[in-house]
């Protein structure tokens, strides 16, 4: 089952061209960003075994040649790749050693975000609340409205399933559409409308 429609194979080739003229280059962020972009496919079109081994050998040329946006990313990645095949122990690892490595805005609000799913899918969601509530702080420092809004909506939906009084969960999808209107992405709001 794909996660997304788009034109994959053309994506590939082109991706392997890149990687492939990178490694004749030495030109190691290339090479890395190239593993991510298959990965990306690869995690689109349902291949997680494949997703995550990318994603490692953009994690080793990116480790092995000090690219650290690349580093964080594909830590980040690793991470995703983890949780999307219910390993979540693994899935906790890899994030939160991007967290620790790069603490930087963009990178804690992206991970602290993951976490949140993460926990929840586990159902520890006192550490799932904690981890959307620090993503939620940060994306407002940011001014980042739609991550505003995805967080709005995970915690509104954490809150109904652990039958949170209804206050909080009509506060949380509220604030979920208010950020996706000034966002741009009316597209999402139907998430919202069918919880």
């Amino acid at each position: 089952m794909t996660r997304q429609c788009s034109d994959f194979d053309n994506t590939i080739v082109w991706a392997r061209k890149a990687l492939e003229e990178a490694k004749s280059t030495q030109r190691h962020e290339v090479q890395a960003q190239s593993y991510l972009l298959i990965a990306r496919v690869n995690y689109l079109q349902g291949n997680d075994s494949s997703a995550l081994l990318a994603r490692k050998q953009a994690l080793s040329i990116a480790k092995k040649n000090n690219v650290k946006p690349v580093y964080a990313k594909a830590l980040s990645g690793i991470g995703s790749s983890y949780a999307f095949m219910n390993r979540f122990d693994s899935a906790v690892l890899y994030i939160e050693k991007s967290i620790e490595l790069f603490p930087d805005s963009v990178n804690l609000m992206k991970n602290y975000g993951r976490l949140g799913i993460i926990y929840r899918r586990k159902g520890e969601y006192e550490r799932a609340i904690s981890n959307y509530l620090k993503s939620l702080d940060i994306s407002v420092k940011l001014g980042a409205t739609l991550v505003i809004a995805k967080n709005h909506l995970n915690i509104g939906n954490l809150h109904r399933q652990v039958a949170a009084p209804s206050h909080r969960i009509v506060h949380h999808y509220q604030k979920a559409i208010e950020y996706l209107k000034k966002s741009g992405h009316l597209v999402e709001l139907s998430n919202v409308y069918s919880n």
